[in-house]
């Protein structure tokens, strides 16, 4: 049993979860294609220590079913539950606590209009900054 730690504006639901509970979600089919060499990169750049994974929010979309019921899959961080299934294919792995914002929605369609609002920033390549190219 999670509880909530806090509710954002946009209604998510941030909570603590079990890591091992967190890769067992599916990956939201709208989300892009795993991507083995970002993947890769990640693996490469915690050193090892897997609870690293943990230093951003996950974002898990709930979504409301025609039965009445819900489904969760994982729309943030789809890399990082990709490391984690890979980890926890070892029996003696360890478990570990993860933040994780779920949202609820009635339909794909305001999945993907969400979606498109996590998604649409990019990193600023320092060079591009004017300030940090001053600094």
């Amino acid at each position: 049993m999670s509880i909530a730690v806090f509710t954002s504006a946009d209604g998510s639901v941030y909570k603590v979860l079990s890591a091992k509970g967190l890769s067992q979600l599916p990956i939201w089919n709208g989300n892009r294609l795993i991507d083995l060499d970002l993947g890769k990169r990640i693996r490469e750049s915690i050193h090892g220590i897997i609870k690293s994974l943990n230093m951003n929010p996950f974002r898990v979309a709930v979504i409301k079913q025609e039965d009445g019921s819900s489904k969760s899959e994982i729309i943030d961080g789809q890399h990082r539950a990709y490391i984690l299934r890979d980890y926890f294919n070892n029996p003696q792995a360890e478990d570990f606590q993860v933040l994780v914002g779920g949202k609820p929605f009635n339909n794909e369609d305001e999945v993907i209009e969400y979606f498109k609002i996590l998604n649409n920033t990019r990193s600023i390549a320092w060079k591009e900054d004017p300030v940090l190219c001053a600094n």
